[in-house]
């Protein structure tokens, strides 16, 4: 009958590591301890360790506008400020149907902040999948772009009774001023219809009144 394997022959150390058991290690930069110990630290802090030690270098790079590590980082400290507002907290299942953008960014850590959880939702799932993934996940509130291409899909689940709120963020705001201009004048029509009715209802982050919420949703502006 075969043996199973003593634990403590399993056990390495730092002599063996460039063992041939291991043919990965050989591609490791000079100096890289593949045995390195880390301290434990909430996953929101390490943007704050971020904004101390690279305060004012470029964090996102998006269609020609830069944000520095100090703005990504106060912008997330006002989105937490909204997020809290509208009630999220522990426990509370935030979901982020968003493209790769400083938004996402922003939102990820804004929901951490606020001591919510990240629920990600893939922008290009079909209507029937998002819902699927909002009711398995408990997603409460989602986090959007006023594009139609997302937020047409937030509002259905908000129709469909799938969400409790969603929040909506501008994407031209993420544009250089001249971009910015020009997409809402030549590529309106890529903008969602229902932000032109809530357009009063535009708080920016970090200025978010409780008040500035209709039917649900809540518009944040990064400015």
């Amino acid at each position: 009958m075969a043996r199973k394997p003593n634990p403590s022959s399993l056990r390495t150390t730092p002599c063996d590591a460039r063992a041939p058991a291991r043919p990965w290690l050989k591609s490791y930069p000079e100096g890289v301890a593949w045995d390195a110990r880390f301290r434990p630290a909430l996953v929101g802090s390490l943007l704050d360790q971020a904004v101390q030690a690279y305060g004012t270098r470029p964090c996102t790079y998006f269609m020609g506008k830069r944000l520095s590590f100090a703005e990504i980082g106060e912008l997330s400290d006002r989105a937490a400020k909204g997020l809290r507002a509208i009630g999220v907290g522990e426990g509370v299942k935030v979901g982020l149907l968003l493209p790769n953008s400083p938004t996402f960014v922003i939102f990820y850590y804004g929901v951490l902040k606020a001591g919510g959880t990240i629920v990600n939702f893939n922008p290009l799932y079909s209507l029937d999948e998002i819902e699927f993934q909002i009711r398995d996940s408990g997603t409460k509130v989602m986090v959007t772009l006023d594009l139609a291409l997302t937020f047409e899909k937030v509002e259905a689940m908000l129709e469909r009774g799938a969400l409790d709120k969603a929040v909506v963020a501008s994407f031209p705001s993420l544009l250089p001023p001249l971009k910015s201009v020009g997409f809402k004048l030549l590529q309106r029509t890529k903008l969602a219809k229902e932000l032109e009715v809530l357009g009063h209802l535009v708080a920016r982050v970090g200025h978010y009144a409780s008040t500035a919420e209709r039917d649900g949703v809540s518009s944040f502006s990064i400015r």
